[in-house]
């Protein structure tokens, strides 16, 4: 089966606010721990780094019509589904974008710190 019938949504993801975003897909059942394997695994050097936070770019109606967007925190599988329903209900036809946090292990640091 192909990868878009698979997962048919396309989603950008900005990791640390970084220009251009990572692309990938993924569907509506998938679960939020499988999110974050999919995430951890575009990561550069994935064995130093984790993802420590996630955020949706949320469409929203301003009074004056205008779409305003808000970042909403994803950190279950309700949250996946209320992200769907947002993103259904505003815009189809895009990806959904994504914000994802970054950091490296603890012991990098140290490591970094240590002169040889």
């Amino acid at each position: 089966m192909p990868l878009t019938q698979t997962y048919p949504h396309l989603a950008f993801v900005y990791f640390n606010g970084a220009k251009p975003p990572l692309q990938f897909r993924f569907s509506e059942d998938t679960h939020f721990t499988e999110l974050i394997t999919i995430l951890n695994s575009l990561l550069q050097y994935p064995k130093i780094r984790k993802l420590v936070k996630l955020e949706y770019r949320s469409p929203s109606l301003e009074t004056e019509g205008n779409v305003q967007f808000t970042q909403f925190a994803l950190k279950k599988d309700d949250d996946l589904k209320v992200m769907f329903s947002t993103f259904c209900q505003y815009s189809t036809k895009g990806p959904i974008k994504v914000d994802a946090k970054i950091q490296r292990f603890g012991e990098d640091f140290v490591k970094m710190l240590l002169r040889p």
